[in-house]
């Protein structure tokens, strides 16, 4: 005797075997767990983005990666046309990285002991690196290649203590469970926008002015806009209110507990 499922196949329903198979996927998937595992993930960066921490540390990486990827991208460019060996221009387009380097941790370290100063540090640290990127525009516009090659190192050393301790602050403002968002919506967004967009708009301002001086100067600008208005206006020292629900069920079981 034949079984129902293979009438339904004999009798050329083949939409309603496809039916049942969707529909037993569709049960199986909340077992497996992938759908809320997939709308947990989601809210969690929807819920990140909301943090002010995390909007500023996304801005701040975004003009710091930026300018990083300007200077890789062009300086060795810029430093081979002035007559330098083409070794020398590569180490001094990667001493801002190196120098930085000193500061990421040195200030990571520190990040615990100046948790009510972050926001002050930050901001002088953005100023720095803005006023050390428009010292980089000015040696470029007068020709002055050993001055640029002079305050690589300084702009690596301004960024790279901000955005440790930006960074360090966006994780702490979300529970601990999110902060693997929140590292992926700040890289993201600095690799993105600023690992792409900065050099493409570099070379393009070059194209269309046949100097570099335009781009350095909107870089600068945009350091500024990123690195020292973003964080003063956006930075919060005070964690985050904005809680997940599991954070949330917690806290309400010792209320219920006590009452």
């Amino acid at each position: 005797m034949a079984r129902p499922l293979d009438a339904l196949v004999i009798g050329g329903d083949h939409h309603a075997v496809e039916a049942l198979g969707l529909q037993a996927a569709l049960v199986d998937m909340p077992e497996k767990g992938l759908v809320p595992e997939l709308c947990e993930a989601f809210g969690a960066i929807l819920r990140a983005v909301r943090t002010r921490p995390v909007l500023s540390a996304m801005a701040f990486y975004t003009g710091i990666w930026g300018l990083f990827s300007l200077v890789v991208s062009w300086m060795p460019t810029i430093l081979m046309k002035a007559g330098w060996p083409q070794a020398v221009a590569g180490l001094f387009s990667s001493s801002a990285s190196l120098a930085g380097i000193i500061t990421a941790v040195a200030f990571g370290l520190l990040s615990y002991r100046v948790t009510g100063r972050r926001k002050l540090i930050i901001v002088l640290a953005g100023f720095t690196t803005a006023a050390f990127v428009g010292l980089l525009c000015f040696s470029v516009a007068m020709g002055n290649y050993t001055l640029a090659a002079v305050s690589l190192p300084l702009i690596g050393l301004a960024a790279y203590a901000g955005a440790s301790l930006s960074l360090t602050a966006a994780n702490e403002s979300v529970d601990g469970e999110h902060v693997g968002a929140v590292n992926g919506l700040v890289l993201g967004c600095a690799l993105l926008v600023g690992g792409v967009l900065y050099p493409y708009a570099v070379g393009a301002i070059r194209d269309m002015t046949g100097s570099f001086t335009a781009g350095f100067l909107a870089v600068a600008i945009s350091t500024f806009l990123l690195c020292v208005v973003a964080p003063l206006f956006g930075f919060d020292e005070g964690k985050s209110q904005v809680q997940s629900p599991e954070a949330a069920v917690r806290s309400e079981v010792p209320a219920a507990e006590a009452a």
